[in-house]
Parts: structure tokens; sequence; C-alpha cells
């Protein structure tokens, strides 16, 4: 006889730590080996993307990727970020305006730089994010770069075919 315990979410005997959650509800993962390439100073959608349908309107999704960048050659700056959509919408960045939202701070600068002063730069890339959607619709986050300065281009991720980008977003209970 199979036993089987199912739960929406697990909180520890004293209660929710203050500014931490629960535990793990629910786990998705993306991937793509379709690299993007860029030369804009705007941000600029990559392949790499996933949804998630939160089950709880307070919990919060942590977000990372894994995967290689490459800023193309010297002097290039590749700036990296995430945008999400609520239930279809239009996709928005959702990185922070800079410490504690100060003033004058840009949310251009991503989650992530990738620069060379004299040479190309091929490296891994890790952006956590907690992030706070308040939904309990699909939501889909995707990685989008972007290039400053230099010439040529920017690429995520960087070996197209070969080197795979990932993205995981995990619903933690608030």
């Amino acid at each position: 006889m199979a036993s089987e315990l199912r739960v929406d979410k697990i909180i520890p005997v004293d209660g929710v730590p203050s500014g931490g959650g629960g535990g793990i509800i629910q786990i998705v993962q993306g991937s793509t080996t379709n690299r993007v390439a860029t030369a804009s100073a705007s941000y600029v959608a990559t392949n790499l993307s996933a949804t998630i349908t939160p089950r709880f309107s307070t919990s919060k999704i942590y977000i990372t990727l894994g995967g290689d960048a490459n800023n193309n050659g010297s002097a290039n700056y590749l700036y990296m970020t995430y945008y999400r959509s609520i239930a279809g919408g239009a996709f928005t960045n959702i990185a922070p305006n800079g410490p504690n939202d100060s003033a004058g701070a840009d949310s251009n600068y991503g989650f992530a730089m990738v620069y060379g002063a004299n040479s190309r730069i091929h490296v891994p890339v890790a952006m956590p994010y907690l992030d706070s959607p308040a939904t309990t619709s699909a939501v889909e986050y995707k990685v989008y770069i972007r290039m400053q300065q230099g010439s040529g281009s920017v690429e995520f991720p960087a070996n197209s075919g070969y080197q795979a980008g990932r993205i995981f977003l995990y619903e933690v209970s608030a």
C-alpha cells in the first residue's frame, strides 16, 4: 500500500521567519541553445524564457539562470536583465533601480554585466532574484540583453547549438 502526502505549503513550527519563506511550492525550467546576438543599446529579447503559474498571490518567485555570455570583443559591455509578463501582457524590465531604489539610478544596468577592456570575454552568468508578482495568473520571465559601447555585438547564450542557457523559476511560499 502506497502512502501520499499532499500539502500547499510547509511552514516551520515557529512560523515563517521574517523576510523569508516557508518552502518551495513548485519549480519550472526553461532552456535554449539558440543564441541571440545584438548591437542594440536597448534591451532585446533572447530565446530563454519560462512560465510559472503561482498557486498563491502572496508567493514570491525566485529566478535564476545558468549559461555563458559573450561580450564578443574588446570594450563591449553586455548587460542582462529579466523582463516579466503577467497573463500575456506586455513585458517589463524588473531590474531594481539601484541600491534602495535611489533617485537617479537606472534599471538599464540590469542584473549582470560582462566587460573586457582588452579582450573577448566568454563567461558563465548567474542572476538570482526574488520577485513578487502578486498574482495567480501565468507569469512569463524572459532574459533580455543589450550592448553599451564597443563595436560588433554581444551574445547569449555564447555558442548557438553547443551551449544551453537555462532559467529556473521557484515558487516560494511567503
